[in-house]
Formats: C-alpha cells, structure tokens, sequence
C-alpha cells in the first residue's frame, strides 16, 4: 500500500514546494484520477490508498483527457492551470516510481499517462521556486522560428491578426472558445480589423516553456474557425 507522508515528501522534493503545497496537490491529483476511466479504476485506487487519499466509491468519471485532469488539479488546488500541471506531474511521477504497476493497470488516456514523468527543471517548466521558469532570449528566438506568425521577447508572444471586422469577429471567438481553460491569449482588438494576441505565464509575468506549448492550438483555432452562415 502507498505511504501516505512518503509519496507527500517525494512530491514536494521533485519540484522543490512545501509540504503543505504538496499534500494539496497530492489530494487532488489522486481524486483527480478517480474521476478518469472506469470503475473499475476507482477501485484500485482505493485498495492501493491508504485511508487518507481514499477516493469517494461514488466519485463518477467526468476527466477524459490530460487538459481536462490538470483543469481539476488546478480547481481543487485553487492554482492556475500550468502550476497544476507540473504538481500533477510531480505527484504522478512519484506515484508511479513507487507503484508502477499501478499506474500500468490503471486505464488512462495516453496523454494523462504522459504526465507521469519528472517535469523538466530550468529553462523550461520548474523554477526554484515551484514556478514556471522564464525562458531566456536565446531560448524564446530559437522556439519563434517554428511559429513564423508570432513575435516576442522575454515579456510576452504576439501575434497579430488582419481579417475583415466580421471574420475577425468569428475567429477571435472561436480561439476564446478552444483557450477558454488556459489562461491564454489575451486578445486586444486595435481596430475593426485587426487585432493583437499576447501570451505569457501570468505566475511569473513572463514567457515559458508552457506558452510555446499553447501556440499551435491557437494557431489552428484561428485556421479552423467556423464561418457563420
């Protein structure tokens, strides 16, 4: 059976945050992963768990992708979603360096079962201080050439958009849509015409490894916007 204060201690030292920050994340990962799959899942959770992180028997499976577990990390915790995910991350990673099979019986989605990795510490996803960490100049030049469309520095990603004032209208509600549980892009509209999307990781008021992350999913929601008739 899984230690309770051992999985809290292995969570908390992966990413550097406090013990209390990491029974949080803890608790809400595991119910996180309650609500995924079956139930046959959610029971063997329970006979895995100890009393302190047993799920709900009645928990019922509303989490079907990875953008939809780091969404309930990040509701239980009260955390935006990118430190929920690399919490997540950290807590599903312990869970499965110390029951790996465990994690292998339990029927999970393939990009949930991609979190349970170690997230990436500097220049990337952690900071030393269980933030996301900046990206550097060179960092943030070298990710723009694989998004000719988009401009930025150290503050923050543009991206400016031109369109007819009605298809704007469209395409900017559609990328509102697709984004609305990432926090990104904020949308200034210049004109009837044009407008100005800017992305950053508003934790540290900065660019990150987890904006380039959002880039190609507002890129195809502006090419994939529907046209209203």
């Amino acid at each position: 059976m899984i230690k309770y204060r051992e999985l809290i201690s292995s969570a908390a030292h992966r990413i550097n945050i406090g013990v209390d920050d990491a029974r949080a994340a803890v608790d809400a990962t595991i119910e996180a992963l309650a609500r995924t799959g079956t139930e046959e899942n959610r029971r063997r959770l329970n006979e895995a768990m100890p009393d302190l992180l047993r799920p709900d028997e009645d928990t019922q499976p509303s989490v079907r992708d990875a953008q939809g577990f780091v969404q309930t990390v990040a509701s239980l915790t009260q955390r935006p979603a990118e430190q929920a995910r690399y919490r997540a991350q950290a807590v599903l990673a312990a869970l499965a360096e110390s029951e790996p099979d465990l994690v292998d019986a339990l029927e999970l989605p393939d990009d949930i079962k991609a979190l349970a990795t170690d997230p990436p510490i500097g220049g990337g996803i952690v900071g030393p201080e269980g933030h996301a960490a900046p990206l550097t100049p060179d960092q943030i030049a070298a990710a723009l050439d694989e998004f000719p469309d988009w401009s930025g520095d150290t503050s923050c990603l543009r991206r400016t958009i031109s369109l007819p004032p009605d298809r704007l209208d469209q395409v900017l509600a559609y990328v509102a849509f697709v984004c609305q549980n990432t926090g990104r892009p904020d949308i200034h509209r210049e004109s009837d015409d044009t407008a100005v999307l800017t992305v950053r990781t508003e934790s540290v008021k900065a660019v990150t490894a987890l904006d380039f992350e959002i880039l190609p999913v507002i890129d195809t929601a502006i090419q994939e916007a529907p046209v209203d008739t």
